[in-house]
């Protein structure tokens, strides 16, 4: 098929998510980079430096790389990123900080392999179901071994931890089953499963259950386990409809952890109130949109299946954070796209835009 013009809608969406966290970062992170460095760009230059340029590279080569070839590389591209997973628990490579091992240091290079993982994990799931189209409902053939999978990387990134990120990885693993013709009974039998092992994994390391029970009742320990999410809700409930200005958040000055990473949704909704951050809503719900018209107007079984996992994986991961800060869920300790402090995160994200926005160009009908 010819290509055709990408889809501009989604790249004009992805611009405008970019650029509201790139004000909203900057926002969070001038009077910590002025602490902290005497530099109040800071934390910016170095999400342009280490998250945007790298990210933009990635995307670059993401979009002019033919789908095709990327399904023939899908196998060792897993390796590669899984590879990158297991240098966790190489000593001095694998860097420990605050309290998880999720970061790998290379020489200069810092930086978190499960970001990376996630994109290759759906490019390779996206070529399995894709080779077994008509064969999905087939529970020994392709279930049962995509369970064991999911079992294994859990395994990895339980170890580091990182619970969160194992939500996201099952949630669009098993999206991405369903789009490829697997049965509600199997994706239920899936979910009994995670069930279970929420509760074995919640309950099996205390940080985790304080975390769960302060999700439960936040006035448990509101100096202890419930300070961030009680932080985080005052935050919230701070902005009003309005907000109280850009740069003029209170919660920012060392009131509520980490935020410029897991928490920067609650200081976005306080600066511009409940209206800012139903935009920020609509933004993703449109992300959501253009990501699932690719999907249904791809080429082929791969195509459909890889642009369905990139806009699971993205919208999952958005709506676990925001839901966290607005404590609907347990706190996660998830990114928020396009917002968050993190050059992994946002390499990664931008890398898979890139692919999206590739697979748009060879869509049957262009918008």
């Amino acid at each position: 098929m010819k290509p055709h013009k990408p889809d501009y809608m989604l790249l004009g969406v992805c611009i405008l998510l970019l650029t509201l966290g790139l004000i909203t970062l900057f926002s969070v992170s001038s009077a910590k980079g002025e602490v902290n460095f005497r530099d109040p760009l800071y934390y910016l230059k170095h999400q342009l430096l280490f998250g945007i340029a790298p990210g933009l590279f990635l995307a670059a080569i993401g979009y002019m790389t033919d789908h095709k070839l990327l399904r023939k590389l899908s196998f060792f591209i897993l390796l590669l990123t899984l590879g990158l997973l297991f240098l966790l628990f190489v000593p001095h490579i694998g860097i420990s900080l605050k309290g998880a091992t999720r970061w790998v240091k290379l020489g200069p290079l810092l930086f978190q392999p499960a970001e990376f993982f996630k994109l290759g994990f759906i490019m390779y799931l996206a070529s399995l179901f894709a080779s077994r189209i008509g064969k999905v409902t087939r529970f020994f053939e392709v279930a049962l071994p995509f369970m064991i999978i999911l079992g294994f990387i859990g395994a990895i990134l339980l170890s580091q931890p990182a619970a969160g990120t194992l939500g996201i990885i099952v949630a669009t693993g098993m999206g991405m089953y369903f789009l490829a013709g697997g049965k509600m009974r199997d994706v239920f039998v899936v979910g009994v499963i995670g069930t279970v092992l929420f509760f074995v994994i919640i309950y099996s390391a205390p940080y985790r259950r304080e975390r769960f029970e302060a999700f439960l009742n936040p006035s448990v320990d509101p100096q202890g386990t419930s300070y961030q999410l009680n932080q985080a809700l005052i935050s919230i409930g701070s902005g009003g409809l309005w907000g109280v200005g850009i740069g003029h958040s209170r919660q920012k000055y060392e009131f509520l952890p980490e935020t410029i990473s897991d928490s920067i949704f609650a200081i976005y909704a306080e600066e511009v109130g409940l209206f800012g951050s139903m935009l920020l809503l609509s933004l993703l719900f449109l992300f959501a949109f253009c990501g699932l018209s690719i999907t249904k107007q791809s080429p082929d079984a791969f195509s459909r299946l890889l642009a369905g996992g990139i806009t699971l994986w993205i919208v999952i991961q958005s709506f676990l954070n925001i839901a966290a800060n607005a404590g609907l869920v347990p706190l996660t300790g998830v990114p928020l796209p396009f917002f968050s402090y993190g050059g992994s995160s946002m390499s990664a994200v931008l890398a898979a835009i890139g692919i999206l926005l590739n697979i748009s160009r060879y869509t049957r009908a262009s918008r």
